[in-house]
């Protein structure tokens, strides 16, 4: 059986910096067969390259996925090129944090830096005091 692929095209203008792609729901199938819900944080690979980006719906029946300049950039592909739905996942628990502080979004990333950052402050109170 042949791996069926989603034809990559631009992003609309209001998804730019928002890490987003659109994929119809149709074909948005995840590794255990269940349909990836909209709104998920997905991993995306694509010729041992990987990104991670949030899953949103687009009313199109055609097998497409609209992305944005950076994440085509990061997994080196152009409009016009097929991806895998195969190399299409939820993100792990574990993986969501490093989509998080890698996000293109400034207002996310910075936000994200600045736990990250408070978090390790808080820890190194909490040893100085134990100290």
């Amino acid at each position: 059986m042949l791996d069926e692929q989603l034809r990559v095209q631009k992003a609309s203008a209001d998804d730019i910096f928002s890490d987003i792609v659109r994929i119809p729901e149709d074909h948005r199938v995840g590794g255990s067969g269940g349909t990836i819900r909209n709104g998920a944080v997905i991993r995306i690979e694509h010729k041992g390259r990987k990104t991670f980006a949030i899953v949103r719906g687009l009313d199109c029946a055609q097998p497409i996925v609209q992305m944005d300049e950076f994440i085509r950039d990061r997994l080196c592909v152009k409009p016009g090129e097929f991806i895998r739905k195969s190399g299409i996942r939820l993100a792990r628990w574990y993986e969501k944090p490093w989509w998080l502080l890698f996000v293109t979004n400034p207002t996310v990333h910075v936000s994200a830096w600045l736990a990250v950052i408070s978090v390790g402050l808080g820890a190194l109170s909490i040893f100085l005091a134990l100290c």
